[in-house]
């Protein structure tokens, strides 16, 4: 993507490594990984004058990127990401247009297409230092209702709390 979007070679620039792998919350045997990769303002601009839903079109765009790298790869664009089909493990990477408020603004193919905005490297930070203040325990309760969640099938939201 770097080399495509940046012509440069380093892999991890431009890319966050967010959601639970992100926050430091995910448990072993996690079956994704959720990537946000901030692309050139020009993209945006480009997609954003499409006349009719560029945000698939972008994801379109980025899957054929991708394909450039991972020829033998299942991908998709499905509604904000673009699903990357590893043997072990799935990828859904997001494009997205970091703002000048460090928000990451995002496609949402859906309906029509509109964009949506994120702000993960906060809840990350935040995240850590829930785990400092807690001596590690934070990250501890956070692995076991995981656990509990992928054994038990229940459904619960990951809400980061403001520290007191």
């Amino acid at each position: 993507m770097n080399k495509h979007y940046y012509d440069i070679e380093d892999e991890e620039e431009y890319m966050y490594t967010v959601g639970s792998v992100g926050r430091g919350t995910a448990i072993k045997n996690t079956s994704d990984l959720d990537i946000l990769f901030d692309l050139p303002k020009e993209v945006y601009t480009k997609y954003y004058n499409y006349e009719s839903n560029g945000q698939s079109a972008l994801l379109q765009e980025v899957k054929n990127v991708l394909l450039e790298r991972y020829p033998n790869t299942k991908m998709k664009g499905d509604g904000q990401v673009v699903v990357i089909s590893f043997t072990k493990y799935k990828v859904e990477l997001v494009p997205g247009f970091k703002q000048t408020d460090d928000r990451f603004k995002y496609p949402n193919s859906n309906d029509g297409g509109s964009w949506k905005y994120t702000n993960p490297l906060p809840e990350i930070e935040e995240c850590k230092n829930s785990d400092d203040l807690t001596d590690g325990n934070f990250y501890n309760v956070c692995h076991m209702l995981r656990a509990w969640k992928n054994k038990k099938g229940f459904k619960y939201i990951m809400m980061i709390m403001e520290s007191l």
